[in-house]
């Protein structure tokens, strides 16, 4: 029977048969069935390619990744599974192949309806496809996205056999740009530390810093979002501010958005963030030296071909700085637990993002956080700095922020803020806030004022007399009097026992001339 003879051929044969049927003939007509020419889309940084098509290449990859060897150039070797598969290899046996007849990018098989790009993919191609999946599934669930959101992808978005229609010479008329000037954001993967790679890559390959450069210029209105997998083989993602999810799960949890950002964060790698903190884009290296040449030259705004290359320029310390700082910002809390925030110099890596617009700090529930001269310090050049929120409740050891006063006082940098918001709720060691609140008074810009201080016990106790009751003085808002610009204040007192006295409050509101908008809570005092 046909079972009896099948049962008798030998294992070298059955591999020689799979061999057979998994040739480049084969190949070919498997992938023109399996992914059948749509249609041309003209416009490249229209080629992007929803989730749950990149769902249907990994199925593709993983049933046939084991005929696949490493090196094509070699009749044999150690084949390829799913978990070594990276994006050279995708374009050797999928990509390539699949489009050589059309001479079509990878996403024409996929539709013949263009497809704006929600989100452009910055990243590595030796990076296994594996946790680049991951790290693109977890952005979705951190963002609330759906399979049908629209990733660009070089790899796919791009014409392989004639990439010289999609990368044109000035990086700035390439695909690539134009993808990223459709897209609402930026998706940086960065690849873990492997045994030959790593970690973040990206940073040392030029077009990838030309993408971050993009990314951080505010005239692109882009938000820029970090991803990387973790060793146990799920996903982290760094966030610019707070997302809808964030904002539902706080709401759920009764805590603030910043918070759950935080918490959510808090397992980012910190090999790959102390990459982050040292970036420079100059060193950035390129398969192909006139790509390097031409594109540190655009960043310069010199003409493409100029030699030699510049060792530092303005734009390169802008495009620095400002990756840095996320970094920073993002590490400051787990660097507090760990002492480390002198050694990885996060005050001054901050402070040296003078293009920073927003800033969003979480260190709640941190019991090493005993004053925040280290935060002040990191405020101090911001310059360009308009809105600014502080979440520092639940610290049972602070007991001081007389640093931050002295960063709002004159001959700083900070006369761009115009909003400013400070959580110190159940703060229990917290006894005077006048340093800070003469500090407010001093920052020239500032039109809304938040400050939550609930359950705050010590509000307002004297140093020496730990039994007497104090008045509003503890709060210093006296201090806010006569602030010509100020027009929303906010205030949450509830259950600072401490306060009987509400006259040095009044005070200060009523020397407010702008005063607009007037929020207070004192149930409990």
């Amino acid at each position: 029977s046909a079972m009896a003879a099948a049962a008798t051929v030998s294992a070298p044969q059955r591999r020689r048969e799979e061999g057979l049927r998994h040739s480049s003939t084969w190949r070919k007509e498997q992938l023109g069935l399996e992914f059948p020419f749509r249609g041309y889309i003209d416009r490249p940084e229209r080629r992007a390619i929803r989730f749950r098509q990149l769902k249907m290449v990994m199925h593709h990859v993983a049933r046939h990744c084991r005929y696949w060897i490493a090196d094509p150039n070699r009749s044999t070797g150690k084949p390829l599974d799913i978990d070594s598969v990276n994006l050279y290899h995708v374009n050797t046996w999928l990509i390539k192949p699949a489009t050589n007849d059309k001479q079509c990018s990878f996403v024409e098989l996929l539709t013949e309806e263009e497809q704006p790009p929600e989100w452009f993919i910055s990243h590595w191609w030796g990076e296994r496809i594996v946790s680049f999946m991951k790290c693109l599934d977890k952005h979705m669930q951190v963002r609330g996205l759906s399979v049908d959101t629209a990733y660009w992808v070089c790899a796919y978005a791009n014409r392989q056999h004639a990439l010289a229609l999609d990368i044109a010479e000035n990086p700035r008329e390439s695909s690539f740009f134009r993808a990223m000037l459709d897209s609402g954001g930026v998706l940086l993967v960065l690849d873990p530390k492997r045994k030959k790679s790593g970690p973040a890559t990206p940073f040392q390959r030029i077009w990838c810093d030309f993408e971050e450069a993009v990314a951080v210029d505010h005239t692109n209105h882009l938000i820029l979002d970090i991803a990387t997998c973790l060793d146990n083989g799920s996903a982290s993602v760094l966030t610019a501010g707070v997302t809808k999810v964030d904002r539902q799960r706080a709401k759920e949890r009764d805590t603030l958005s910043t918070r759950q950002k935080m918490l959510r964060e808090r397992t980012f790698p910190i090999d790959i963030i102390d990459a982050g903190l040292q970036v420079r884009v100059q060193d950035g290296q390129a398969s192909q030296d006139i790509d390097r040449l031409h594109i540190l030259n655009c960043l310069c705004g010199r003409p493409l071909n100029t030699v030699p290359l510049l060792a530092e320029h303005p734009e390169f310390d802008r495009v620095n700085g400002r990756l840095r700082a996320v970094f920073a910002v993002a590490a400051w809390r787990n660097a507090l637990h760990k002492g480390k925030v002198e050694a990885l110099r996060l005050p001054e890596v901050l402070s040296g993002d003078e293009w920073l617009t927003s800033l969003q700090l979480d260190l709640s529930d941190c019991i090493e956080l005993m004053d925040a001269d280290h935060v002040g310090r990191g405020l101090h050049g911001l310059c360009s700095l308009e809105d600014l929120t502080l979440n520092f409740s639940y610290c049972p050891n602070l007991r001081c922020i007389n640093g931050l006063g002295a960063t709002f006082c004159p001959g700083t940098n900070l006369f761009n803020l115009q909003t400013l918001t400070l959580h110190l709720s159940h703060c229990t060691e917290i006894r005077d806030l006048r340093p800070f609140t003469r500090g407010v008074r001093e920052l020239p810009a500032l039109r809304r004022f938040d400050l939550n201080a609930a359950g705050c016990s010590k509000l307002g106790l004297s140093a020496t007399d730990a039994e007497e009751d104090s008045d509003i003085g503890g709060l210093g808002m006296e201090a806010l009097a006569g602030h010509p610009m100020l027009q929303s204040v906010a205030l949450v007192l509830t259950d600072c026992s401490r306060v009987s006295s509400y006259e040095p409050l009044a005070a200060g509101l009523r020397g407010l001339p702008a005063l607009e908008s007037l929020s207070m809570n004192l149930i409990g005092c």
